[in-house]
């Protein structure tokens, strides 16, 4: 599955993972607390359905057009 990423959704979704990265007096220290908040952000407002779609959401806001690494 992928997603149409746009310019302003992935900076929406950077800037709100540094805020969540620097959210005073509450750091992330679990890993079920970061995988929430991850998941929350990555996919706030689309419909969710396993991890593998993690990594597939982060590749599509990263590199929207999935370009070749060998390019």
């Amino acid at each position: 599955m992928s997603w149409q990423v746009t310019d302003g959704e992935r900076r929406e979704v950077a800037e709100n993972l540094r805020s969540l990265a620097d959210y005073p007096g509450q750091p992330v220290r679990y890993a079920e607390q970061f995988r929430d908040l991850l998941q929350y952000e990555v996919f706030s407002g689309l419909e969710y359905h396993d991890y593998s779609e993690t990594f597939i959401r982060l590749a599509d806001l990263i590199d929207p057009d999935g370009g070749d690494v060998d390019e």
